[in-house]
C-alpha cells in the first residue's frame, strides 16, 4: 500500500464485467482498501473485483441503494471514504492535489464532477453534475434515499465549511440508452420510486427524482406532470440544489409537447433566478426557435455566452456558455439567413473546442455550399496540418472524406502526411474520389487485413464494378458514399427493412456530396433513401426537390417543392419549399424563353440550397 491514500473505495455491484476492469484499474491506484458489495451477480464480477484486491461481500438487493451502500460504508477501515459505480471512472488527478484535499481540517467531505455521456440532439453530449462522493468515515456521514441517494446533506451538517468543492472528475457511461435498456433501470427505477413516495409521498427529493426519471424517457406528458408543481409550489422559494435543473428540465419538456407559451414564461422566470446559468438561456431560445423568432433567440444565446462557463452548482451540457452556444447562436443565424454571421459563430465554437464536430459539419457545410464561406475550414485545416499532430489530422479527414476530398487535394494531400499511419487509405480513398479506382485498390492492398475499414472500402469498388457480396458487409453503404459510388449505393437502400431507418446515417456532409455528385444521382431514389424512412412527408420531398433541381429537372423540381410545402408542418419548412418552388419555377421559364443564365440565377440558386440544407439538418 506504499504510496496509497487513507481512502476506502466503496462499491456495489452487479454484473459489472464489462465496466468494472477500467473502473478499479483507475481508481485503485489512489485507494488502499477496497470494499464491493456484489448483489447477485452471475458474471465474473466478483472475480474481477478480487482480482485487483477488493474485499467481496455478498449482500441481498432490496431496492434500496443507500440500504445497499451504507452496508458497504459501514466494513470501511480507512479516514476517507471514496463512492464509485462500476460504469463510473475517475480520472487522473496528482497525489500532491489528493494529499491537500484530504489534509482539510474543516473539511467532512468534497462535491466532484459528474461528467455523464448521454446521446444529445447534435451527438453525444456530456452533462456535468456535482455530487458529494467523497467523504470522512465519521458515523453520522451516511446516504439517504432509496434511490439518486445522497451524502450532502449529511456532510453539511457537520459544520459551516464541512462540505466544498473538489477538483476531482468522475467520467459515467450509464446514461447511454443502450446501457439504460440493458441493465432495466427504467422498470427498476420506476418500481424503487413508486415503493418510496407510497411512503413520503411530499418528499421533494423523491418528486424530482420521478420527473428526473420520466424526462429522461421522453415521456414529456408525465416529466410536466411531476417537475411543473414543483416550481409553483413552496420548493420554489427555496435555493434547493436541484431546482434550477426541474426549471430546465420543465422548459424542455413543455417544448416538446408543444406548449411554447408555458415554456417561454418558466425559461423567463427561471432566468430571473438564474441568470448565469447558460443551459436555461439555450433552453429558452431553443422555445423561441420553435415560436419561429429567430432573431430574438440569437439575442438570449449572446446572453448565454455572456454567462460563460455554469457555476459548479448546476446540472449542466459540456460547452454550454462556450462552443455548444455558439453552435446554437449560428444555427439561430442560418435561420434568418444570415449565413456570414452563421460561419463566423460556428468559426468561434472552433475556437473553443477544435475537435467539435457538429461546428465542423456546419461549418464545412456552409462552405461546401458557397464557396464565400469555405475561409473559415481551409484555414482551420491549414493549422490542422501544420501542428502534425496525427489524431487532429485523421479527424479532419474523416470530415473532408464525407464532404469530398476531391474538393480540396492539396489540403487533404497534407492533412495525410501528417498521419502517423494509414497514409495509404486516405490517399487511396481520394483516388477513388477523383475517379481512379484502380489506384485506389492498389493502395489499400496494401494495408494489413486487420487495418479498419480494408474489407469495406475493396468490396465497395468490388460494387462499383458490378460484383456484390452478399450479406453485405456492415458499414458498406458508408464505404459507398465515401467513394461516390451512387449507382450502386442506390441498390444497397433498398435492401434494408422498411420499418427501418435510413440505412445510412446522412449527415450534412454526404447530402452536400449527393447535391454535387456527377453525373446526377436520380433524384426520388436518392430522397428516399436518405430521408423517407426515417422522415416521411416534408423533409422528404424537400430532398428529393433539391435533387431534382440540382439534376436541372425544373419540372420535377417544381412538384416536389409544392408538395413539400403543402406538407410543411413549420413555418421555416414551408419558406424554404416556397423558395425551391420559386427558384424552379423561374428556371424553368427562363429555360422556356432562351434566357441567357445570369450570375444572378446562379447566386439565387446557391441561396436556395443553403436554405434547404439548413432546414433538413436542423439541431
Amino acid at each position: 500500500m506504499e504510496g496509497k491514500l487513507p481512502i476506502s473505495l466503496c462499491m456495489i455491484v452487479r454484473d459489472e464485467e464489462l465496466f468494472l476492469p477500467d473502473c478499479l484499474a483507475a481508481a485503485a491506484p489512489y485507494c488502499s482498501e477496497i470494499i464491493v458489495a456484489d448483489t447477485g451477480s452471475t458474471d465474473r464480477t466478483a472475480d474481477i473485483a478480487e482480482a485487483y484486491g477488493a474485499k467481496v461481500l455478498r449482500i441481498a438487493w432490496q431496492d434500496d441503494f443507500a440500504l445497499a451502500r451504507n452496508a458497504v460504508i459501514e466494513q470501511a477501515s480507512r479516514p476517507w471514504i471514496l463512492v464509485l459505480d462500476a460504469d463510473e471512472r475517475l480520472l487522473p488527478l496528482p497525489l500532491e492535489e489528493w494529499r491537500r484535499l484530504l489534509a482539510a481540517e474543516q473539511c467532512y467531505g468534497y462535491l466532484i464532477q459528474m461528467r455523464s455521456r448521454v446521446e444529445g440532439r447534435s451527438g453525444e453530449e456530456e452533462i456535468s453534475d456535482a455530487v458529494c462522493r467523497l467523504f470522512r468515515n465519521d458515523p453520522r456521514i451516511r446516504f439517504s434515499g432509496a434511490i439518486h441517494e445522497e451524502a450532502a446533506t449529511a456532510v453539511s451538517a457537520c459544520g459551516e465549511e464541512a462540505l466544498r468543492f473538489a477538483p476531482v472528475e468522475v467520467l459515467h457511461e450509464g446514461y447511454r440508452h443502450a446501457i439504460m435498456v440493458r441493465r432495466g433501470k427504467k422498470e427498476r427505477n420506476k418500481r424503487i420510486l413508486l415503493a418510496a413516495l407510497s411512503r413520503e409521498p411530499e418528499n421533494p427529493v423523491l418528486r424530482y427524482a420521478m420527473g428526473t426519471e420520466y424526462f429522461t424517457y421522453g415521456d414529456w406528458e408525465r416529466a410536466a406532470e411531476w417537475l411543473e408543481p414543483m416550481v409553483n409550489g413552496e420548493e420554489a422559494g427555496e435555493d434547493a440544489g436541484y431546482l434550477s435543473d426541474i426549471w430546465l428540465k420543465l422548459v424542455h419538456a413543455l417544448r416538446a409537447l408543444g406548449r411554447l407559451e408555458e415554456a417561454e414564461g418558466y425559461a423567463r422566470s427561471g432566468l430571473t433566478r438564474y441568470g448565469d446559468f447558460p443551459d436555461l438561456h439555450e433552453a429558452y431560445a431553443a422555445v423561441l426557435m420553435e415560436m419561429d423568432r429567430s432573431g430574438e433567440a440569437g439575442l438570449v444565446l449572446e446572453r448565454a455566452g455572456l454567462a460563460g462557463n455554469p457555476s459548479a452548482h448546476y446540472s449542466s451540457a459540456a460547452g454550454s456558455g462556450s462552443y455548444r452556444t455558439l453552435l446554437a447562436a449560428g444555427y439561430a443565424a442560418e435561420r434568418s439567413y444570415n449565413w456570414n454571421r452563421a460561419a463566423e459563430a460556428y468559426a468561434a465554437a472552433l475556437e473553443a473546442n477544435p475537435v467539435y464536430r457538429p461546428a465542423w459539419e456546419r461549418l464545412v457545410m456552409l462552405g461546401m455550399l458557397d464557396a464565400d464561406h469555405r475561409t473559415h475550414w481551409l484555414a482551420a485545416a491549414n493549422r490542422a496540418a501544420a501542428t502534425g499532430d496525427h489524431r487532429l489530422c485523421r479527424f479532419m479527414l474523416e470530415l473532408l472524406a464525407d464532404a469530398g476530398l476531391q474538393l480540396e487535394p492539396e489540403v487533404s494531400s497534407r492533412l495525410m502526411a501528417g498521419l502517423a499511419v494509414g497514409e495509404a487509405f486516405w490517399s487511396g480513398l481520394l483516388a477513388a474520389q477523383q475517379g481512379d479506382p484502380a489506384a485506389a485498390r492498389q493502395r489499400w492492398a496494401q494495408l494489413p487485413d486487420a487495418y479498419p475499414g480494408k474489407g469495406e472500402y475493396l468490396a465497395a469498388l468490388a460494387w462499383v464494378d458490378g460484383g456484390r457480396a452478399e450479406p453485405p458487409p456492415a458499414g458498406l453503404a458508408h464505404a459507398l458514399l465515401r467513394v461516390r459510388a451512387w449507382p450502386p449505393w442506390l441498390r444497397l437502400c433498398p435492401a434494408a427493412p422498411a420499418s427501418a431507418a435510413a440505412p445510412v446515417h446522412a449527415a450534412p456532409l454526404q447530402w452536400c456530396a449527393l447535391l454535387g455528385a456527377a453525373p446526377p444521382v436520380p433524384a426520388l431514389a436518392a430522397a428516399q433513401g436518405l430521408r423517407a424512412a426515417a422522415q416521411p412527408g416534408a423533409p422528404a420531398r424537400l430532398a428529393a426537390g433539391a435533387l431534382h433541381f440540382a439534376a436541372g429537372d425544373m419540372p420535377a423540381a417544381a412538384e416536389q417543392f409544392a408538395a413539400a410545402r403543402e406538407a410543411a408542418a413549420q413555418p421555416w419548412v414551408s419558406r424554404a419549399a416556397a423558395a425551391g418552388l420559386a427558384a424552379a419555377l423561374a428556371a424553368r421559364a427562363r429555360s422556356g424563353a432562351q434566357v441567357p443564365a445570369l450570375a444572378a440565377p446562379l447566386l439565387c440558386e446557391r441561396e436556395l440550397m443553403l436554405r434547404i440544407t439548413s432546414v433538413l439538418y436542423s439541431l
